[in-house]
């Protein structure tokens, strides 16, 4: 563990830029999958929505 952090420390990086550069690198997937995951929210709501609206009558 000591020589990746003096090998990282050599080109003035740390544990932390890493993280932060595979995390940038993966932010389109994650911006996907919180559509996907507010679409299925919407139609949920819908879908109760409906429900609710056949319970009443």
């Amino acid at each position: 563990m000591r020589e990746i952090a003096a090998l990282l420390a050599k080109h003035g990086l740390t544990d932390e830029a890493i993280a932060a550069q595979a995390l940038s690198s993966k932010l389109e997937n994650f911006d996907r999958i919180e559509r996907i995951i507010a679409s299925a929210d919407g139609r949920r709501t819908g879908v109760l929505r409906e429900i609710e609206t056949w319970r009443v009558t």
